[in-house]
């Protein structure tokens, strides 16, 4: 004599396994992320006394070469005496071999800087 159930008592035993897996799935369901949107501050000159100016360096004096950023009268005059020892600039990278400018400063001169007389 075995034990037999009724179509009523199938029936409520499958929806409680169709309602507990469809609550679990739902309780675990993957939660679509949105696109990222990222906010970009506009990027202002550091010095905008020099915005749209171009400094000479072949030809500048030590006032103009001072209002380069990272030159004060010390560069400005190393600037100066490397030209007389080994000529003008014929590449912006030479600035580099000047004593005082090193790679920081150099980038920093780049935007500000021309190798063409005025």
């Amino acid at each position: 004599m075995g034990f037999k159930l009724g179509h009523t008592a199938i029936s409520l035993i499958a929806l409680g396994l169709f309602l507990g897996i469809g609550w679990y799935q739902w309780d675990h369901r993957v939660t679509p992320v949105g696109a990222s949107i990222t906010f970009y501050q506009p990027v202002l000159s550091p010095y905008p006394q020099l915005e749209g100016v171009k400094v000479p360096v072949n030809t500048a004096s030590l006032e103009e070469l001072e209002q380069l950023p990272g030159i004060g009268p010390t560069k400005a005059k190393a600037i100066q005496a490397y030209i007389r020892e080994h000529g003008p600039f014929t590449n912006k990278k030479q600035l580099l071999e000047v004593d005082g400018i090193g790679q920081s400063t150099w980038e920093e001169l780049l935007p500000y800087i021309t190798l063409e007389a005025s």
